[in-house]
């Protein structure tokens, strides 16, 4: 059973190219903010404290936790999994970049979605397939 779900920031929940939220952002937060612990993830060249603030300007009283780093990934979702005191299959990761969220997830055996938004990378042996794919957070309401 599904108790938190990890989201990326940019390109899942935020359009870097246009600077804004994806239009459908603020209803799949309030869909999901009642039954789920969430927790926003994001690798940031910008300094970390401003990269706070955005999300939480934009997303205020979304995310139990809000992760940030300049280095991998990899470490926040497992400093998440601690924090949460969760085991990895009551997580899911929502990522638009194979390579990260979602390579990390199956190798931890959590539920992985991949935000199919962009053609970086298609899933491979190393990323391993994730669970379901979607191209649209509305979406993930029929799968969450």
């Amino acid at each position: 059973m599904i108790k938190a779900i990890f989201l990326d920031w940019l390109n899942t929940l935020y359009n870097y190219k246009a600077q804004e939220l994806f239009p459908d952002a603020i209803d799949l937060l309030k869909y999901l903010k009642p039954k789920y612990k969430l927790a926003v993830m994001s690798q940031s060249d910008d300094p970390i404290p401003i990269r706070v603030k955005a999300i939480e300007s934009l997303t205020p009283n979304f995310f139990d936790e809000i992760f940030i780093t300049k280095g991998s990934k990899d470490a926040l979702y497992e400093e998440a999994l601690k924090k949460f005191n969760l085991n990895p299959e009551e997580v899911a990761v929502i990522d638009d970049r194979v390579i990260k969220g979602i390579q990390w997830g199956n190798k931890r055996k959590v539920t992985t979605i991949w935000m199919k938004r962009n053609d970086y990378e298609p899933p491979t042996e190393v990323t391993g397939q994730p669970t379901h794919t979607v191209t649209e957070l509305e979406q993930l309401k029929e799968i969450l």
